[in-house]
């Protein structure tokens, strides 16, 4: 899928997990981003930048993943970053 080998992931997500973020958070997960979690769900780029197919470069220091176990990382980290944006609009 890269060419930027993506270390310690955690096997891969499941397109259930993925369905349920989705209707959780009314978001639609883009495609690429899909695909990525469920090839590899978290880990760590080998090499933090990424080219995108227009030249256009992405720092990323890990992915988080949709599921650990019994714990949902990913669903409490959009849980806090929406509980920080409510109060940025208050």
């Amino acid at each position: 899928m890269y060419d930027n080998p993506v270390l310690y992931a955690q096997g891969n997500a499941k397109k259930e997990d993925l369905d349920r973020i989705e209707q959780k958070f009314h978001a639609k997960i883009p495609k690429e981003i899909r695909e990525h979690w469920l090839a590899y769900n978290g880990g760590y780029p080998e090499k933090p930048v990424f080219t995108d197919k227009n030249g256009n470069e992405y720092s990323v220091d890990l992915f988080i993943p949709v599921r650990n176990g019994k714990k949902r990382p990913m669903e409490k980290t959009l849980e806090l970053l929406r509980a920080d944006d409510d109060e940025d609009e208050e």
